[in-house]
């Protein structure tokens, strides 16, 4: 026997009801950025490391972002992963410290080995890794700052994505499905 309308409706609100508690339960609590201004003295301890490669168009929106900030990084270092762009003169005319690499060695990749060369580079002791595609509102360092010197240790953040296309609604799922895997957000 088919089922009626009203029938499918009220199955539909309890398959949603019940996903959308089963969600509320995976990501009970998400953490965001929204702590205590940091100080001054510690936001300019960081050192920020940018591995790029043939990224001149999204790092001018970055840098300029970071020039921006509220608190400011001690120092930016831009990896130029051998573009073919003006990756380098964009980051030049932010101020950055510019290194250009070479091939990886056997066993690396390209964005791993940039980060790692920046690391050991980098003068401060706490190490920010940017993608070139990402840019800050003014006071996210602050932010980002304080979240750390409350937390101690790793700190990863999964940015905010901005939809431009209507296909790009769908990698929404993939971020809840990281963020509900790491099992961090659930009352247990």
């Amino acid at each position: 026997m088919p089922l009626t309308w009203s029938e499918v409706v009220e199955i539909m609100f309890y398959v949603i009801l019940i996903f959308w508690l089963f969600g509320f339960f995976l990501l009970w609590k998400i953490p965001d950025l929204s702590l205590n201004a940091a100080r001054q003295t510690a936001a300019s301890s960081i050192s920020i490391i940018i591995p790029a490669r043939n990224e001149e168009h999204n790092l001018d929106r970055l840098l300029q972002s970071l020039s921006n900030q509220t608190h400011k990084a001690h120092e930016i270092i831009v990896i130029d992963d051998q573009s073919q762009d003006a990756t380098a003169d964009v980051a030049k005319k932010y101020g950055c410290r510019v290194i250009p690499t070479e091939d990886p060695p056997q066993g690396w990749l390209g964005k791993p080995w940039a980060c790692w060369t920046g690391s050991k580079l980098a003068s401060k002791e706490i190490l920010l890794f940017l993608d070139s595609d990402v840019y800050f509102h003014s006071d996210a360092l602050a932010k980002l700052v304080s979240a750390f010197e409350q937390k101690k240790g790793l700190l990863t953040v999964q940015p905010y994505h901005v939809i431009k296309e209507n296909y790009e609604r769908l990698s929404a799922i993939f971020n809840i499905i990281v963020m509900a895997g790491v099992r961090a957000f659930t009352p247990l």
